[in-house]
């Protein structure tokens, strides 16, 4: 698998995840959902910052690859203040509707400009190397998120 398949895997479930946030009226299930939506984002999102944009940021260019980062950065606020929003409120869905625009506008930026740069500036062998360390690099995160929160359990 190279890079541009990885990514578009974790695109795709967090389409699935807002998806059923939105036509969920049960808030213990919405509450997971986002749950499951704040872990993914979370881990896709610092993996693509510690290994993806650097190596891109030479031909996809600095501008390109700083306004990634600073939409990443919106999207952490907006999931933190998710986070203090009741489930079960109008409020709640009409911030996820604007986080989801925010997100898959996002995502097509890199799907359609940064993927075709990927394609005309990497060798195979290097995507899928890039791929590896990108799953790597989850892997790493999603180890440091759960045993933060083992640690904050035991206090």
């Amino acid at each position: 698998m190279n890079i541009q398949d990885v990514l578009r895997m974790d695109h795709n479930k967090v389409n699935t995840l807002f998806t059923e946030i939105l036509k969920s009226k049960d808030a213990q299930k919405i509450q997971e959902y986002f749950g499951q939506l704040y872990k993914d984002l979370s881990v896709h999102s610092d993996a693509e910052e510690e290994v993806l944009y650097p190596r891109v940021r030479p031909f996809y260019g600095d501008a390109n690859t700083q306004k990634l980062y600073d939409e990443q950065a919106k999207m952490r606020t907006v999931l933190a203040q998710l986070q203090n929003i009741s489930p079960a409120s109008a409020e709640f869905k009409e911030q996820i509707r604007l986080l989801m625009d925010d997100v898959m506008d996002h995502v097509r930026q890199e799907e359609n400009t940064m993927f075709a740069a990927i394609r005309n500036n990497m060798s195979t062998q290097e995507s899928e190397e890039l791929a590896s360390q990108f799953k790597a690099a989850k892997s790493r995160i999603q180890q440091q998120i759960e045993g933060t929160k083992t640690q904050a359990q035991r206090v």
